[in-house]
């Protein structure tokens, strides 16, 4: 839908602060200043690691939401230029990009940018210049150009009739099913079964990876640099389809290759089901399934803003699956099919990112920071870095999230500069579905800053230990977080010790990790980080003024955004 010209946003200013004039919190009412009630304690601004005290009074100052981005996505420098560039996303868009958008192909339609002047003679500098995208209710990503809704059997046939079965691709694996198959085809010459012996051998290989490719063309919407995407009233929602950012892929011939500047703000996404999730076999002891897909993934992307927005499995929770795998396991011992990977992953060398006031609720393998252990540094044939690489990015900020009942990686971190403060975790060890085993990994290289982060877990296992798991790291530092009320940070970073020091001793004891070291650093426990955040940021003060505050404002619906008449 094509919009007036008209249509009014500051100028002069950043799109955070000038479309945000417009946008007020919806909790907060009016044109008045967006913060909580005064008995919701904040710490005095600092851009330091010195401990927070956990009392509040009524003369501390009120934690008040942030109504521009705050964190490492305002320090985004060119790396071959030096120029910073402050976010804007889709400022200075013309009335011709911009565009309401009600359903996929609307939506596929605006991130082109196809009403630009400039789409039709060259359509990939349209796509980059800028655009804003208002999102009014429900896109559903599988939902065809016709109206009709992909499924199983489309991307079946469509375009190569691949014929490929996820059952069938299950029996793959059951040695003892298709050795009966066999045995009945030697005695009997059964035709079925020979068909489908065949189909079984046929579903393991080429056929299950054409099947999910044509899953992935239909659901996956690219996001170009300079965009606005923004979720109108409460009901803005992506279900089974997903958002990519790949900036390398969009931006070879642009002036700035490496600048996203991307907004994501309103907006509840539901991520898809992988239809054609993989089985494999040598994944931890007795296997592992893989999901392909996440609500959104980030590749080589920088200069990115995600703001109050809300990500889950939606209708489909993982744990509604059944367990065929492995088959000699007990049935309550065998693997749950994993139709869902991340929420959000961000991986190979993307930098400069903030995540504010968004929720992340009911889910496994919840966010990943990095590609891979030895992905940190890669080198060209001139033994330069090259752009995907982790080492020296992946410097992200995560203020005022909720992560409700997410089992592990809330985040998983490697090789970044990741702060992490006024967050709150919630969560259960012994839940059947979604029960806790981690909340924040430290990963290789990684360096992490947490500050007055509220951790509310039940169940056997809620000690303090659950919040960190190794996997490598040794960099960690907390400031006046808590764990059930109680202040934790000494008892945090004595874990964060143990568990690095454990870690280290089994790697050497192995003989496996430490051949790595060409690859990554595995150094001594230390909580100098070595760095501070370059801005300024307020901590909250008390555990309950952090809890009040998450609960009250994070998560898509409350922005009142509307888009200009």
């Amino acid at each position: 839908m094509l919009i007036p010209r008209d249509h009014a946003f500051t100028r002069g200013r950043s799109l955070a602060v000038g479309l945000l004039s417009t946008m007020m919190l919806a909790a907060c009412g009016g044109g008045s200043n967006p913060q909580l009630p005064r008995d919701v304690g904040a710490n005095s601004s600092a851009s330091s690691s010195s401990n927070s005290s956990s009392s509040s009074s009524s003369s501390t100052p009120a934690l008040v939401v942030q109504d521009a981005p705050l964190g490492w996505v305002n320090h985004y420098i060119n790396d071959k230029t030096g120029n910073q560039h402050p976010i804007s996303g889709g400022e200075g868009a013309t009335a011709e990009s911009t565009y309401v958008v009600t359903n996929r192909k609307e939506f596929r339609d605006a991130l082109a940018n196809v009403n630009s002047p400039t789409y039709a003679t060259d359509p990939a500098a349209a796509r980059l210049e800028p655009k804003i995208i208002y999102v009014k209710g429900t896109i559903y990503g599988n939902q065809l150009d016709d109206g009709s809704f992909a499924d199983e059997n489309y991307y079946r046939v469509t375009p190569n009739n691949s014929r490929f079965f996820f059952d069938l691709y299950v029996k793959h694996y059951d040695q003892e099913y298709r050795d009966a198959l066999q045995k009945k085809i030697d005695e009997t010459g059964d035709q079925a079964a020979k068909d489908e012996l065949d189909l079984i051998s046929r579903s393991e290989g080429g056929r299950r990876s054409q099947f999910a490719n044509q899953q992935k063309a239909v659901i996956e919407f690219t996001v170009p640099a300079n965009t606005s995407i923004l979720g109108v009233g409460d009901d803005a929602k992506l279900v089974d389809g997903y958002l990519s950012i790949n900036t390398l892929n969009t931006l070879k011939d642009a002036v700035d290759p490496t600048n996203s500047n991307i907004i994501i703000r309103n907006m509840e996404f539901q991520a898809p089901l992988d239809l054609a999730p993989a089985w494999s076999p040598s994944d931890g002891e007795h296997g592992n399934w893989n999901a392909r897909y996440k609500a959104i993934t980030v590749i080589t992307g920088r200069n990115i803003w995600i703001d109050h927005c809300t990500f889950s499995d939606g209708e489909h929770p993982d744990y509604l699956e059944p367990r065929p795998l492995p088959v000699y396991l007990p049935e309550e011992q065998r693997k749950l099919i994993q139709r869902h990977d991340g929420l959000l992953d961000i991986e190979d060398g993307s930098d400069f990112i903030t995540i504010s006031y968004s929720i992340f609720k009911d889910h496994d393998k919840t966010l990943m920071i990095g590609s891979g252990d030895s992905r940190g540094a890669r080198y060209d044939r001139d033994g330069n870095l090259e752009e995907g690489s982790d080492r020296d990015r992946n410097r992200i900020t995560f203020y005022g999230n909720l992560w409700e009942n997410s089992t592990q990686r809330s985040p998983r971190v490697r090789f970044g500069k990741v702060h992490l403060f006024n967050n709150y975790y919630v969560g259960d060890t012994d839940q059947e579905e979604y029960k806790t085993s981690y909340a924040i990994g430290m990963g290789v290289e990684s360096s992490i800053l947490s500050e007055s982060n509220v951790f509310e877990y039940t169940g056997s296992k809620a000690n303090v230990d659950l919040i960190l798991d190794n996997y490598y790291g040794y960099q960690f530092k907390d400031n006046g977080s808590w764990l059930n009320g109680t202040a934790i940070s000494t008892e945090l970073e004595a874990s964060a010790k143990t568990k690095t020091e454990a870690k280290r001793t089994a790697a050497e004891n192995a003989n496996n990790k430490l051949k790595e070291t060409d690859r990554f650093i595995i150094g001594d426990f230390t909580t100098n980080l070595g760095w501070t955040p370059p801005y300024e940021y307020t901590t909250g003060a008390s555990a309950e003024a952090v809890k009040h505050y998450v609960l009250e404002n994070a998560g898509a619906g409350k922005l009142n955004i509307q888009p200009p008449q």
